[in-house]
C-alpha cells in the first residue's frame, strides 16, 4: 500500500476508525488499534512501506536529535495538552505554525541537555529532591507522608517519578545555562552613551497648531457627488452575508446496539489473553530517610531481628513518618537503582540503604509474585464493557454512513428523520458573528462549531456528520444565501455626508498648512499675526503636549526650515520649525537603566546564537512529512 494510497482512503473508512477509537478509549480491545493511535495522533492511518521517511528519521519519530528520537506518541501528548490550554484545534495550530514552534522548543531543550552533559553540568540529586519537596508541600495534607503526597502529585500530573525527576533536572540545568549565557552579555560603554545621547537630544521648536475641525465647509455634496464618493468607500459599509440553514442533530446514545452475550465475552478473553498479563511484582515494606545515617541504623536493627517499623521507631523519633508501610511494585514503575537489586533479591532480604532523588530507601522484600494472566472472573466485566463500546462504535458508524449515503442521494433531513434519532432545527438569518440563543438544543461551544460549518458548506448542500458534546453529531444544510452587499446609501446618508465633510476639511486644512509653510520659508520670518508657541527643550522623553505621531517627526528633521506635521492623534496639522538642538544634562540614572535593558536584550540574543550553534554542532532532523500527515490533514479527518 503506497503512501499516496492513504491520501485517497475513503472517508467512510477513516470515519469508521475514528468511531471505533472513540468508543474504545481504554482496555484490551484498544490494544489492537494502538499502532493506529501512535502513528496517527488524529486517527489517520498511514504507511512507511515505501520508505518515505529517510535520512535517519523513523516513521514514528517527529525528530531525531544527535541520535535521540522524539516519538510521535510523546510529542502528540504534549501538543494536545498545550492546544487544550490554548483552546486551538490541531489543524489551526499547524496552519499558524504553533506545532512547529512546539517541536522546535523540544528540539532546543534536547540540544541544551546534550551540551550540558558534554560540559559536565549535572544537578545533584539533593537539589532535585529539595525541589520536589517544595513542589509537594503545596498539596501535602496534614498527617500525610512525603511518599503519599508525591504519589498523589504524580497521579494528578499523569507522569512517573522517573519522568518528574528527569524533567526537573533538565529545567534546572537549563537555568544554569541561561544564567551563564546572561552573565556573559557585555554592552560597550560607547553603545550606552550613543543611545543615551539619542534619548537626551533636545530641540528648541517654534510651532502653531491648525485644528481640522476649525475648517468650515458650507456647501453640501449633491446626490451625484455623494454617490460617486460612496462608491469609493462602500467596502467599509457592507451588510454581512446571511444564511438560512437547517441543522440535523443525531443523538448517538439512542442508536440501537447489538447485545453482548456471555459467550462473546468469554471468546474475547480467550482470544486476547496476552492483554491480561499481569507482570511480575514485588510485595515490599519500605522506609525513607533524609540522611543516610538513619537508614543505616534501621538496617542494623533489622539485622538483629527487629521488624522494620520497630527499627524505624528506635532509630528515629517515635511515630516517625519515615516508615512508609507495605506496597507492591512492578519493575518498570520504580527507579532503576531500586528495581535492579529488588528484583534480584529473595523473600526476606533487606535492600539498602539506596540513594534516590528523594532520599535514602530501606526495603524488605516480603514476596515476589510471578507474572500471570488475570483470571476470567476478575476481568469479565471489563471485557464486557469493551465489547459493548465496540458494538456501540460499529452501530454509530453504520447509522452515520447510512444517513450520509441518503443525503448524498438527494434525500432531505425531513425525509429520513423518522428512521433515525434525529432532531431537525431551522435557523434563519445567520451571520458569521451570530450568537447562540438559550432555547437552542446545544451549548455555546457547540454553536460555534456549527456556525463555522454553516459558512463552509456550499449552498443547497448538506455537510457530513461532525461531533459535538454529549455524544451527539450534527449536519448542516444551507437552504439560502443572501450575499454580502453595500448598505444602501439612503439608509446611512447622514453618516456618509459626515465622512465626506471630514475628508473635505482635512484636504482644505492640508492645503492651508502647505501654503503657510511655503510662505514662511520664502520670507524666513514669522508674521506677528500668527500665534506661534515656543518649546525650549522638546525631547523624546519630554514631549510636552505634542502627540507621539508628531513628536518623532519633529525630532527627526534638520533645524532651519518650517515643515508641516500631520497628527491623526490630535486631528490637525502642526506648522513648526526646529531652531536649534542640544543635549540635556546627564544625571547618570537613565544611562544605568538603559544599560540594564540593553544587557537583557543582549542576553536574549546570545541565547539565540547559542541555540543556533548547537544546531550546527549536533546532528538533528525534523520529520516535516509526519507533522503534515498528522496535523496538516487533521481538519479533513475531523
Amino acid at each position: 500500500m503506497a503512501t499516496e494510497d492513504v491520501y485517497s482512503l475513503p472517508t467512510k473508512i477513516i470515519k469508521r476508525i475514528i468511531m471505533i477509537l472513540r468508543s474504545m478509549r481504554s482496555g484490551f480491545m484498544s490494544a489492537f488499534f494502538l499502532g493506529l493511535l501512535v502513528l496517527g495522533g488524529v486517527s489517520l492511518v498511514f504507511s512507511d512501506w515505501n520508505g518515505m521517511f529517510r535520512g535517519g528519521v523513523g516513521s514514528t519519530d517527529v525528530a531525531k536529535v544527535d541520535g535521540t528520537p522524539i516519538k510521535i506518541a510523546e510529542f502528540d501528548s504534549k501538543v494536545r495538552q498545550i492546544l487544550q490550554q490554548q483552546q486551538i484545534d490541531p489543524a489551526t495550530a499547524y496552519k499558524i505554525g504553533l506545532i512547529d514552534n512546539i517541536l522546535n522548543n523540544q528540539v532546543d531543550g534536547l540540544l541544551a541537555k546534550k551540551d550540558a552533559e558534554k560540559l559536565g553540568i549535572r544537578i545533584e540529586d539533593r537539589l532535585v529532591a529539595n525541589q520536589i519537596k517544595d513542589m509537594i508541600s503545596t498539596i501535602k495534607k496534614d498527617g500525610e507522608t512525603d511518599k503519599a503526597a508525591l504519589k498523589r502529585f504524580l497521579e494528578l500530573q499523569g507522569i512517573s517519578e522517573k519522568q518528574l525527576i528527569s524533567s526537573l533536572r533538565d529545567n534546572m540545568t537549563s537555568k544554569i545555562l541561561n544564567a551563564t549565557i546572561a552573565s556573559s552579555s557585555y554592552v560597550p560603554d560607547i553603545l550606552v552613551e550613543s543611545i543615551s545621547d539619542y534619548n537626551r537630544l533636545s530641540r528648541n521648536v517654534d510651532f502653531m497648531f491648525l485644528p481640522t475641525d476649525d475648517i468650515s465647509i458650507s456647501q453640501q455634496p449633491d446626490n451625484s457627488e455623494l454617490q460617486s464618493y460612496y462608491a469609493t468607500i462602500s467596502t467599509k459599509h457592507m451588510i454581512p452575508e446571511t444564511r438560512d440553514v437547517t441543522v440535523a442533530i443525531l443523538d448517538s446514545t439512542n442508536i440501537k446496539k447489538e447485545p453482548v452475550t456471555d459467550d462473546s465475552v468469554r471468546k474475547a478473553y480467550e482470544d486476547n489473553k496476552n492483554s491480561f498479563l499481569i507482570p511480575e511484582s514485588a510485595e515490599v515494606e519500605q522506609s525513607l530517610f533524609p540522611v543516610e545515617s538513619s537508614a543505616k541504623k534501621v538496617v542494623e536493627l533489622m539485622l538483629t531481628g527487629k521488624s522494620m517499623d520497630e527499627a524505624v521507631n528506635l532509630a528515629t523519633a517515635p511515630l516517625s513518618k519515615n516508615y512508609q508501610g507495605k506496597t507492591s511494585f512492578t519493575k518498570d514503575a520504580i527507579p532503576e537503582e531500586i528495581g535492579t537489586p529488588l528484583f534480584a533479591a529473595k523473600a526476606g532480604d533487606i535492600i539498602g540503604p539506596i540513594k534516590t532523588a528523594i532520599g535514602f530507601h530501606v526495603i524488605r522484600l516480603i514476596a515476589m509474585k510471578e507474572a500471570h494472566t488475570a483470571p476470567f472472573d476478575d476481568v469479565k466485566e471489563k471485557v464486557r464493557k469493551e465489547l459493548e463500546a465496540e458494538k456501540s462504535g460499529n452501530a454509530v458508524f453504520e447509522v452515520t454512513s447510512a444517513i450520509e449515503d441518503r443525503l448524498a442521494n438527494g434525500e432531505k433531513y425531513e425525509d429520513i428523520k423518522s428512521d433515525y434519532p434525529i432532531e431537525v432545527v431551522t435557523l434563519k438569518s445567520l451571520q458569521e458573528t451570530s450568537k447562540n440563543e438559550k432555547n437552542r438544543p446545544w451549548s455555546d461551544k457547540d454553536f460555534s462549531k456549527i456556525l463555522a460549518k454553516v459558512f463552509s458548506v456550499k449552498p443547497d448542500s448538506a455537510s457530513e456528520l461532525s461531533d459535538i458534546e454529549n455524544n451527539k453529531l450534527f449536519s448542516v444544510r444551507v437552504d439560502s444565501v443572501i450575499p454580502s452587499a453595500p448598505i444602501p446609501l439612503d439608509s446611512i446618508k447622514t453618516d456618509v455626508v459626515k465622512q465626506w465633510l471630514t475628508e473635505q476639511k482635512s484636504r482644505q486644512n492640508l492645503e492651508k498648512a502647505q501654503k503657510l509653510v511655503d510662505d514662511l520659508n520664502t520670507s524666513q520670518s514669522k508674521p506677528a499675526s500668527l500665534k506661534f508657541e515656543t518649546i525650549p527643550n522638546l525631547s523624546r522623553t519630554n514631549g510636552h503636549d505634542i502627540p507621539k505621531d508628531a513628536l518623532e517627526r519633529l525630532m527627526g528633521v534638520d533645524p532651519g526650515k518650517f515643515i508641516l506635521v500631520i497628527s491623526k492623534d490630535k486631528n490637525g496639522i502642526y506648522v513648526a520649525r526646529v531652531n536649534s538642538t542640544f543635549l540635556q544634562k546627564d544625571d547618570g540614572k537613565p544611562a544605568n537603566d538603559l544599560r540594564d535593558r540593553l544587557e537583557k536584550d543582549a542576553s536574549n540574543s546570545n541565547y539565540m546564537m547559542y541555540m543556533e550553534s548547537l544546531r550546527k554542532k549536533y546532528a538533528f532532523k525534523l520529520n516535516d512529512d509526519l507533522l503534515k500527515q498528522i496535523y496538516g490533514r487533521a481538519e479533513k479527518a475531523e
